[in-house]
């Protein structure tokens, strides 16, 4: 849905407002009377007549994002336009501020809805075509599945609905929903995992660049999150309280390794019930015992979810110090380990995907 605010948005001077669409102080219960005009209690009548081209382009393009995003929008009422991919559309969304630009179509002309709220006119668009489309692939489904299960499985009664059991339980699942949600820019939710301890299902979410104050000097280095599946309750688990370990070089102090920006969290598996939690940056970056050389090895954390003490896993962070050859240490250092993790039931063994070493090639790893 795209809400357009009829006075601050679009209207730059007094004269592009209609005769008949001026601002006046009246109710805020406005009723549509066509895709460009609505009625108000006292039957002023708001005309965006005037405001429209007719030709198929918009008569307001390269309206910027009021929220300050590098974006633009593109809108001509009461008469559908085409611009790029958005064809027949009231509305479209302009995406400008990646590698290409992207136009797509935001809503539709019949979809108009009309709002005041004292001050402003307020225009909502929705596209009732991805409406319709979704209504037709559902109907399809549940057709197909119905003769599948006449004719295939031989089911009669309730039975013949596809996945009866889980559209019956689906009320209850809406019901008893629970959303946690982290902090803006945390991306909380980049990766999730189910897990069971002591008969308490909790759910564990890593948030690659959450900020906290676990580790001293360290900037966005990502958490991993125990959160309750009855409350919208979340904890830190403390995998790691250290900031960036530092060696003296003769002179002074010199961190060894950058945590900052290290995408903690990235991935987050569990062994299963009463069993560990596996959680890994794979963006973590290691100096080396001599200082000259950075690499993105990667590093990753067991233990338990609810305990204190945690085990790190960084199984390529020795072969920069071991590989003299420059060639060769590039091959093992650029391992960014942690991308993909895997543990066994009983949490003895690790499996750690690196898709970096070996110019690019990456191995699995395999920590016990």
């Amino acid at each position: 849905m795209f809400k357009l605010r009829y006075r601050t948005l679009l209207i730059k001077n007094t004269k592009d407002v209609p005769q008949n669409s001026r601002f006046e102080r009246f109710s805020k219960e406005l009723h549509k009377k066509s895709a460009c005009s609505c009625l108000t209690d006292s039957g002023h009548l708001i005309d965006l007549n005037p405001l429209a081209k007719k030709d198929g382009t918009p008569a307001y393009a390269d309206i910027i994002d009021p929220n300050g995003q590098a974006d633009a929008y593109a809108w001509n009422p009461c008469n559908a336009f085409t611009l790029n991919d958005c064809n027949n559309v009231a509305v479209c969304h302009e995406i400008i501020s990646g590698p290409i630009f992207q136009y797509i179509p935001i809503g539709t002309q019949d979809s108009a809805e009309f709002s005041y709220d004292g001050d402003q006119l307020q225009i909502a668009y929705s596209d009732t075509q991805n409406a319709e489309q979704f209504v037709s692939l559902l109907f399809l489904y549940i057709l197909i599945g119905i003769l599948v299960q006449i004719f295939i499985r031989k089911e009669s009664g309730k039975r013949v609905i596809p996945n009866h059991d889980f559209w019956v339980a689906v009320p209850v699942y809406i019901k008893n929903a629970i959303i946690q949600r982290g902090e803006t820019g945390s991306m909380f939710g980049f990766s999730v995992a189910q897990h069971l301890d002591q008969n308490t299902g909790w759910m564990l979410v890593g948030a690659p660049e959450a900020q906290t104050n676990l580790q001293p000097g360290i900037i966005r280095g990502g958490a991993v999150y125990r959160c309750s599946v009855d409350t919208q309750s979340c904890r830190v688990i403390p995998f790691d309280r250290q900031g960036n370990d530092q060696q003296y070089n003769g002179t002074t102090y010199l961190d060894k390794e950058d945590k900052s920006y290290q995408w903690f969290g990235a991935t987050v598996v569990s062994s299963g019930v009463n069993g560990l939690a596996l959680a890994c940056a794979p963006r973590y970056k290691y100096h080396s015992t001599a200082l000259d050389k950075v690499e993105p090895v990667g590093t990753c954390y067991l233990g338990r979810p609810g305990s204190t003490s945690f085990t790190e896993y960084a199984p390529c962070r020795n072969s920069v110090d071991t590989r003299n050859d420059i060639d060769q240490h590039h091959k093992h250092g650029k391992c960014t380990a942690g991308f993909s993790a895997s543990i066994t039931s009983n949490g003895n063994r690790l499996l750690i995907g690196a898709p970096g070493p070996s110019t690019g090639k990456g191995k699995c790893i395999m920590c016990t």
